[in-house]
């Protein structure tokens, strides 16, 4: 694979990625050729450079129109819409939870094809049978973009529904069953989309999918939740502490359906199969070697599985490595292994390059090298078992599974660290429990008790009875590890520091006499090289409806306001505030500010609380379930002053402290706060006024006539009640900025605030328009933003 990425533009990363794969992959393969033939070094180089032009310049078109042609599918604005949509997949639920995702294929009349939408649904409205598989339904309401929260080191919802297809959000209304005949006079190019066989087997083995979620839920099996996340992939029974669980210790790719799964599958059905043949027909090996007989049914068997758990990318992987070894053994062409996995990625990015934007593909692939590795480097131990004594070899095999599991723990930690942000410890030690266990028991006993449901209920619920209570054991053990409390280790790396870790490893594994491995030393320096920071720096997080402001100064944190979302806030604290915060370095707050206590100011603080520490928070109430240490709690009032470094932060309202706020005034007492930061000969001013009115500015204007406003954070998120021409006309700020929500059920900001900016020519952003703002004061560029949907491809 050849290093084209280092020099390229960050927007266009993954794209050169899928380039780099599907043209290192095509010269492997071809490179394998030339060396064969017996020509000279000149000629071989001439060649291969040739090769890597030509497929570099073919994989570039074709991810270039893989990537335009998913973008022009997606939807870009809401609308009102009645469509047919058509179900092929069973829905995805929880037992947490009240709603439950459904995709829906949405027929286009005009492009006469089909994208795929998706809807979050409520179940008391629509119980989780309301969408049956492999029916059709007329439905009417409101598709919009899939928007998530373009945060720093978030997890990047439209990036993820571009790696699945995904290209609406659809909001129900009403929904009406249509029959195949009523649609197929309507729309008859979409109902054929859906007669082919295939896709009839697949729709065929979904419903089989779905029937045993449904069986699982009537049975009293012990862990049946991971039971059958382990055997299908589904996870909707499987409870959060499990999950939660799993994730702590780096299990969590245990819960998605895997290569070993396929394998130990098509294995049991061959060794059945070939049991089968000695008995009826033992001579036809005699006439067809053992290894032809066997290929289809191998195929086939690993097929039907993979369409079984929905194909993802470790089950794609695996069935195309063994369509390409099925390949080289009947046309009895050698190819090494790193050719096989290399040929496999190549053809997967050939069929869908943006599978390359999913963490997936990369920790699929990665495991694969270091496995092929890995046996290379410990053929010896298989060597001369006659002279070994059974002690000697199973100690072996242990100190081989170690090493594995630290290797292999060690290369996909780049790639960990890229996509998660964090890593445990214990991973390696927990894999080394859990693999075996879950690959030599649990997950063949799962299978055999998959394939007898069909013919012998009775005997598969004992078999996962009996399955469960092997489990027992193994959740003993990763509870007894779980307890030794070493947390997640988050450290706050940017993409540069990965990648020079990246290339250390990469030099470490290596084969000897490629590289010096002491140059892995210069690669580990560079990651913890002093980086120059500036000092000072503000946020305005996109955090949807709600206010969340991060600032850095050269040694202090500061955070005002922690948003949060209806009905859970721990999934914008976790999923979004937390990766941020940390990957910003921050160990512990000097301090915090909560304006006032509405959820979409402070609902995440609990969490956040929970993982960072902090020395000092001020708001305007008191609560003792937030602030149980009433020490480091103060109210915020007029005349409060605090200085971090350069920076002065001043409250400049309420008036007084205000100790039992009344509900309906609680907007209105919120803290309005003032930064002013001093940098060579120059200031800048932000004014963040939280959820205050009208009464408030009257206040301000009042009391502070003449203070200078650089940067004002509007007031209730941009409300008509608030930002009043007169208070905008008076401070008069160089830009406005209101934190809002997409699409937000309130209008934010409301269209009489933007009238009264533009009539000022006072320039607005709104963070569900340009992502999170970061403001880092220059000399030359006092207010030169950093909008990071502008940084994305997906998200502008």
């Amino acid at each position: 694979m050849h290093a084209a990425v280092g020099t390229c533009n960050i927007l266009m990363l993954p794209l050169w990625l899928s380039i780099s794969v599907l043209s290192g992959g095509a010269a492997a393969y071809f490179y394998t050729l030339i060396v064969k033939h017996k020509v000279s070094s000149l000629y071989r180089v001439l060649s291969m450079i040739c090769i890597l032009i030509s497929t570099t310049s073919l994989a570039q078109w074709h991810a270039k129109r893989a990537l335009d042609d998913v973008m022009a599918k997606r939807v870009n604005t809401s609308q009102s819409v009645e469509v047919i949509v058509y179900v092929d997949k069973m829905n995805q639920s929880s037992i947490d939870s009240q709603f439950y995702q459904q995709q829906f294929k949405v027929y286009r009349p005009l492009q006469h094809d089909q994208v795929t939408w998706q809807s979050l649904i409520p179940i008391k409205h629509y119980p989780l049978q309301t969408f049956k598989i492999g029916h059709y339904y007329k439905i009417k309401g409101q598709v919009t973009p899939i928007h998530g929260h373009a945060v720093a080191s978030a997890f990047d919802l439209e990036r993820f529904a571009l790696q699945q297809n995904v290209m609406g959000q659809l909001h129900i209304d009403e929904v009406e069953q249509r029959s195949t005949h009523v649609v197929a006079q309507q729309f008859p190019i979409f109902v054929q989309l859906h007669q082919g066989i295939l896709h009839r087997l697949v729709i065929y083995i979904e419903q089989q999918r779905f029937n045993y979620r449904q069986a699982f839920k009537h049975q009293s099996v012990q862990h049946k939740g991971l039971i059958l996340a382990l055997l299908t992939g589904d996870q909707s029974l499987l409870n959060n502490p499990t999950k939660q669980q799993f994730t702590a210790l780096g299990l969590g790719h245990l819960l998605a359906i895997s290569g070993p799964h396929i394998l130990i599958f098509a294995v049991l059905l061959c060794f059945s199969l070939q049991r089968i043949i000695r008995i009826v027909q033992p001579t036809l090996y005699l006439k067809y070697p053992k290894p032809y007989v066997m290929m289809a049914p191998m195929l086939l068997a690993a097929l039907f599985y993979g369409i079984f758990v929905g194909f993802e990318v470790p089950a794609l992987r695996t069935w195309l490595i063994l369509l390409i070894l099925s390949l080289s053994i009947y046309f009895k062409y050698r190819l090494n292994a790193l050719s096989v996995v290399l040929l496999s990625a190549s053809i997967l990015l050939l069929i869908d390059p943006l599978q390359v934007l999913s963490a997936a593909f990369w920790l699929s692939y990665i495991a694969c090298f270091m496995l092929i590795r890995i046996y290379q480097l410990s053929k010896n131990i298989f060597q001369d078992q006659e002279n070994k004594s059974l002690w000697i070899t199973v100690k072996q095999l242990f100190l081989l599974s170690v090493w594995t599991q630290c290797q292999i723990f060690l290369a996909l930690l780049p790639i960990t660290l890229f996509y998660f942000h964090q890593f445990s410890w214990l991973a390696p030690l927990a894999n080394l429990i859990a693999i075996p266990y879950l690959s030599l028991i649990v997950i063949p006993l799962s299978i055999v008790a998959g394939v007898l449901f069909v013919l012998q209920p009775t005997l598969a619920n004992f078999i996962w009875c009996l399955v469960g209570r092997i489990i027992d054991f193994m959740l003993f053990m990763l509870d007894v590890l779980e307890r030794l409390a070493v947390q997640m280790t988050i450290p706050a790396w940017n993409v540069w520091q990965i990648i020079a870790l990246a290339v250390a490893i990469l030099i470490l594994f290596l084969p000897r006499g490629c590289i010096p491995k002491s140059y892995a030393l210069i690669a580990f320096v560079i990651i913890y090289l002093p980086s120059k920071k500036a000092d000072y720096s503000l946020h305005i997080l996109d955090v949807g409806q709600g206010q969340a402001i991060f600032v850095r100064t050269a040694h202090h944190y500061l955070m005002i306001d922690l948003a949060g979302q209806f009905p859970s806030s721990a999934p914008l604290a976790e999923q979004v505030l937390f990766p941020f915060l940390i990957q910003q370095g921050v160990k512990q707050f000097d301090l915090v500010v909560l304006t006032h206590h509405d959820l979409d100011h402070s609902g995440s603080f609990p969490h956040i609380s929970q993982k960072i520490p902090f020395r000092q928070v001020i708001s305007n109430e008191y609560n003792s379930v937030l602030f149980p240490e009433q020490s480091k709690f103060s109210f915020c009032h007029a005349g409060q002053s605090l200085r971090y470094d350069d920076l002065n932060v001043q409250f400049l309202y309420p008036l007084q402290p205000n100790h039992n706020p009344i509900a309906n005034s609680k907007n209105e007492s919120s803290c309005v706060v003032y930064l002013n930061y001093q940098y060579a000969d120059h200031q800048l001013n932000v004014l963040i006024m939280g959820d205050t009115g009208k009464n408030a500015e009257q206040v301000l204007m009042t009391k502070y006539p003449k203070l200078p406003v650089d940067i004002l954070v509007l007031a209730h998120h941009g409300s008509r009640f608030s930002s009043s021409t007169e208070f905008l006309k008076h401070y008069h700020p160089q830009v406005a900025i209101a934190s809002a929500g997409y699409q937000n059920r309130y209008g934010h900001p409301h269209q009489e605030v933007r009238q009264r900016l533009e009539n000022l020519r006072i320039p607005l952003w709104v963070t569900s328009e340009t992502g999170s703002i970061q403001i880092t004061p220059e000399e030359k560029h006092p207010l030169q933003p950093r909008f990071y949907r502008d940084e994305k491809l997906w998200l502008r």
